[in-house]
Formats: structure tokens, sequence, C-alpha cells
């Protein structure tokens, strides 16, 4: 047998994560099997079809768009794969995995996307890779150190829900209670009518994870109404000083509703009181 390559883990890059430098492949070519077999005992015969095959090294990081993410949100990246089962969180690096290099040896890197994110960016600069959805393949030149990078996207969305009740005369639209939220700019369908009851529907704001207003104006001859929201934590209420906080992965949607008094009964009530 001819000179005996043992391939070695490197290991300079600063991680929670150490690469191992022994990962059986995928078999779907003779060599490749043959190159699994001694990779998986950490040795390689540098004889015959696998003359030429040298080691490489592949390191995976992670980024999330926006970096860092809010402060509330703990969350990870899970990957599968011909490198194992790892883990990273964001601006996380593995170290290096050592593997065998040659032009028909193949790594497939599979990452799993955590509720709220969706995978946006891959990208492994000077190298032979593609990529089908959430899997990057690596095709590694010998001696090649190859750094792959999972980009990813959070994204979240607030809606904003008007209901007006005019069960007692009043004429009021959506526009007149001017609501508003720094989560962005807030734009209402043409609503949609039941009996006395007009609901508007606000197109959903997409926003990082963060607390945001809000609020509307009182109208004379409505009820004050409170907000309300389906998911979110620390809601304030209160008609113009409302708030909702949204942590990893939450979507939310808000509502508030006013009913038009009824000023005849309203009257003759104040009236009443009065004497």
């Amino acid at each position: 047998m001819g000179e005996i390559m043992r391939i070695n883990s490197i290991s300079n890059r600063p991680s929670n994560l150490r690469g191992s430098a022994y990962h059986s492949l995928a078999t779907s070519a003779p060599s490749r099997v043959l190159a699994s077999a001694l990779f998986s005992v950490g040795l390689l015969a540098s004889s015959s079809a696998m003359a030429q095959v040298k080691d490489a090294t592949i390191t995976v990081c992670k980024a999330t768009l926006p970096s860092p993410p809010f402060a509330g949100d703990q969350f990870s990246f899970g990957f599968t794969g011909d490198l194992g089962p790892f883990s990273l969180t964001d601006d996380q690096c593995t170290e290096p995995f050592g593997v065998l290099a040659d032009s028909v040896l193949e790594y497939d890197v599979i990452e799993t996307d955590p509720t709220g994110f969706t995978l946006t960016g891959l990208n492994c600069p000077g190298a032979s890779w593609t990529r089908v959805g959430n899997t990057v393949t690596v095709v590694p030149d010998p001696g090649e150190a190859v750094v792959c990078t999972f980009t990813n996207t959070e994204h979240r969305t607030l809606t904003l829900v008007k209901e007006i009740v005019n069960d007692n005369g009043g004429t009021a639209v959506v526009s007149d209670f001017s609501i508003t939220t720094d989560a962005g700019a807030v734009t209402f369908d043409g609503g949609t009518t039941l009996v006395d009851t007009t609901t508007y529907t606000s197109t959903p704001i997409s926003v990082p994870g963060g607390t945001y207003s809000l609020q509307e104006i009182d109208v004379a001859g409505y009820t004050e109404g409170s907000w309300r929201c389906t998911v979110g934590t620390g809601l304030v209420s209160t008609f113009n000083a409302g708030s909702i906080t949204l942590l990893v992965g939450e979507s939310t949607t808000c509502t508030i509703t006013n009913d038009d008094e009824d000023l005849i009964f309203k009257n003759s009530f104040e009236d009443a009181a009065g004497q």
C-alpha cells in the first residue's frame, strides 16, 4: 500500500463548536465509496484512483438581518448534512471541518430556519457550490479553505384593525380617527360592513422586534375604544397612547372598536342628572 495521508482538523477560528476531522460522505460514485470507507477511519491511501485526493476545509457561518436581532430574542439555527448536526447563532462560525477534496467529492449542508426567519442569502465566495432551497452543495478543491455564509432575515408583521359601530345615526369612517403607529405608514382597505359595524383592515407592516405605538384620536359622539392584540407582550391599551412589544417570530393584529353614542338617551340622562 502506498503513502498514507491522515485528514487533520484545523482549529484556528473562535467558536463554540469544534468541527470533527472525520465525516462519512455520500456514496454516489465508486471513488466516493472508497473515500468514505477510508475517511471514516481517518486514513486515505494515495494510490490508484485516490492518489490525487487531498484535504480541504469547510467553515459554515451564520448572519442575520437585522444584526443583532431584537435583544429579547433567543434563537438558534440548526444544520444537518455531510458535516454532521450542529447549530449556530448570529455572527457565529464553526471551526473549519477537515474534509477530503477532489472533483467528485461533494458535501451538503442543510439549514433549518427557526420560526420568524427566512433564508435570504447563501454564499461560498471563490468556491464551487450550488444551492437548492436551504441546502448548499460544496465541491472543494484540494487544499481549499471554503467559507459558506447563511444569511437569514427576520420577519414579523403588525396589522391594525378598526371597527366602527354606527347604530345610532353616526357616519364616521376610519380616516376620522387618524390612526397611527411608529411601526410605519398605515394603509386601510375600504372596509367591510356587517349590519351596523364596518371593519377596516390595514396592510400588514413588516417590522423587526421591538415596541410599537398604537394611537388614534378621540372623535366626538363615539365611545373611546381600547386596543387589543392577538399576540405580543406588555400591551398598553389606552386609545391615544397604546403600545405592543413583539418578540422573535411574532406577528400580531391589534384592533380597536368605537361605537356611536345614543345622543338622545345621553342628553336625557345628563339633563336628568343635572336637575
